[in-house]
Order: structure tokens, then sequence, then C-alpha cells
């Protein structure tokens, strides 16, 4: 197994670089193996959405589906794979962003009986507990 960095495998994903982009492809599409995949840990997985979102082609659907796609791969592994799959479902079905819902399952299986945010999307999610009211502050 090879553990990939953030920028590698965003130069594969978005073909955006004329010399890291084509040498990022061939390695993933020629190296990574099932024998021999590419790990994707949560840090770099959190680091992927962060870009993607700054990209205006990457809606949180199209996200999902990059999601499905590296959890149906056989050359690519996802770190804590159980917990990336429940928070893509809460992506899917709610407004918090993935990190969110992966922030909530991560502390969920370390034992925590909460998550306590002042996200208002992240709230609404029975995964969470809202650190107070929002009156009289800005808006997240």
């Amino acid at each position: 197994m090879i553990g990939l960095d953030t920028n590698v495998f965003l130069r594969f994903l978005l073909q955006d670089d004329p010399k890291w982009s084509p040498i990022a492809t061939r390695f993933v599409e020629t190296e990574l193996t099932p024998g021999n995949p590419g790990y994707i840990n949560i840090c770099t997985l959190i680091e992927i959405v962060w870009s993607l979102r700054s990209q205006a082609t990457y809606s949180r659907g199209r996200i999902a589906i990059l999601f499905e796609e590296l959890l149906r791969a056989d050359n690519i592994v996802l770190g804590n794979r159980d917990s990336v799959e429940r928070a893509l479902d809460a992506f899917r079905r709610g407004k918090a962003g993935f990190a969110d819902y992966l922030i909530a399952d991560l502390n969920r299986q370390a034992g925590c009986s909460t998550t306590m945010t002042i996200d208002k999307a992240a709230a609404r999610s029975s995964a969470f507990e809202a650190l107070g009211d929002w009156s009289g502050a800005g808006e997240k």
C-alpha cells in the first residue's frame, strides 16, 4: 500500500497542472493496483473535500459521487472506511459539511456522547449538540 498526499490525488483528479497532472495520472493508473493500492487517510480526504469545494464545478452532489467511486475502487483504500461511509450517508441527507459528519462519527466511535458545535447546519443533525444559541451571533 502506498500513501497518497492531497496534492498527488488532486492533480490526478483535477487535471489542472501541465507538469504534475500527467505524472500523477500515470502513477495512479499504472502503479496503484488491487495488490498495491493507494491509501487516502482521513486528513487527506478532508483536504481533498476542502479543495474541491473551492472549485465551482464541485457541488455537494459531485463530491458525494466521487466518494462513492473511491469506496468502490479496487486500487484505493480509504482510512476509517466505515466512518467515511457513514459520514457520506449523512452528508447526502444533511446540510452540514462532510468534515462535520466525519468528525461526529469519529467522536462517536471514540466513545463521545455527542459533539458540541456552533455550526447551525451541523446542529440540525442528531450527532451534534449546539453550544448555546445564535442570538446576536454571526451566521455560520
